[in-house]
């Protein structure tokens, strides 16, 4: 992965961290979480309320594993991002997945619905 996904990640952790929907929604996780948007995938902390680390993702490199993944094809984000859509709707319509463990994904569901909602179209989509 570039340094482009490297400051995409970066731009992610400080919206994340600004944001008090995302706060309240992640104020009891302790949470490794894999974003996937397309083939290209990201790690994040989330602690207490703030992503304390993010950074992209690699299967071979990336030793410290995960709990719960989200994640569905460009499109499907393209689509929240453009406000055509929402992070529930896609959801609900199968075109993005919370996979992973259960109860932790279904913990941090207002906190997913914040990144997908206002984080990631806050910042946008990463380049291809």
């Amino acid at each position: 992965m570039s340094e482009t996904s490297e400051a995409w990640a970066a731009r992610v952790q400080e919206a994340a961290n600004g944001n008090a929907e995302f706060a309240a929604g992640a104020e009891w996780l302790d949470l490794k979480l894999l974003l996937r948007i397309g083939e290209a995938a990201w790690w994040f902390k989330v602690y207490r309320g703030r992503v304390i680390d993010a950074m992209p993702y690699a299967v071979a490199s990336n030793r410290l594993g995960y709990e719960v993944v989200v994640g569905g094809p460009r499109t499907a984000w393209q689509r929240i991002v453009d406000r055509s859509s929402s992070f529930g709707r896609e959801h609900a319509m199968a075109a993005l997945h919370v996979d992973g463990l259960r109860v932790e994904g279904d913990r941090a569901y207002r906190a997913l619905v914040a990144l997908g909602d206002q984080i990631v179209r806050s910042v946008g989509l990463p380049q291809e």
